[in-house]
């Protein structure tokens, strides 16, 4: 899962490179989508808001969020 306020980095990240890495901490690994989601709203977004008060005086919120469930790639042959 990949939480964004406006969405500008998930084009890159759907449609850029056929491989990506990720580097995240093990603690931002969750066991389940819902848990995910949960520790997005309840820890992420306020620890994000709370940084972008001290910056900026602004508020963030959550807008966008892009879910993998499983990648495909089909050869473009096959669609011509």
């Amino acid at each position: 899962m990949v939480a964004s306020n406006t969405g500008s980095q998930l084009p890159n990240i759907v449609f850029g490179s056929d491989n990506l890495i990720f580097v995240v901490g093990a603690q931002k690994i969750t066991p389940t989508l819902e848990e995910a989601n949960k520790r997005l709203v309840d820890y992420v977004v306020p620890l994000e808001d709370e940084r972008l008060m001290g910056i900026y005086k602004a508020h963030t919120t959550f807008s966008k969020a892009l879910t993998y469930h499983k990648e495909v790639r089909t050869p473009l042959e096959k669609f011509t």
